[in-house]
């Protein structure tokens, strides 16, 4: 009997983040959620997830959610790869620090968690939500 799937999704700790994970829990998924806020560990216990806290911008740490997923379920088979917002003001006062930042948590974080889970995915033929 095939074990049930499992999904990753960031920035779970509220909006779009919980309520994926809230309808992926109902449709019979595990889940591994992922959010910088102490307030993740409610929905976590809610939801009998795995939580892992910190930011999407620090490789060692999505590293860190990927191996405590496979190790606790032994598979990736969804990843909900949401994320926060880029920097708010006017064209002419963000500076390029702030433009770096946007990118790296809008497009990079996207990237690095794709490079860690697509090897797992492929190599268990099947994945998708």
């Amino acid at each position: 009997m095939p074990s049930a799937p499992v999904a990753i999704v960031t920035a779970a700790s509220k909006g779009i983040g919980t309520a994926c994970a809230r309808l992926l829990a109902q449709r019979g998924y595990h889940l591994a959620l992922f959010a910088r806020g102490s307030e993740l560990g409610n929905l976590a216990t809610e939801l009998d997830a795995l939580a892992v806290t910190g930011d999407l911008a620090d490789s060692a740490i999505i590293e860190r959610l990927v191996h405590e997923t496979q190790q606790r379920y032994g598979r990736v088979d969804a990843v909900v790869n949401n994320t926060g917002h880029a920097a708010k003001g006017d064209l002419l006062t963000l500076t390029d620090e702030d433009w770096h930042r946007g990118l790296d948590l809008l497009l990079l974080n996207v990237i690095r968690l794709a490079r860690l889970v697509t090897p797992i995915m492929l190599a268990q033929k099947r994945s998708g939500a």
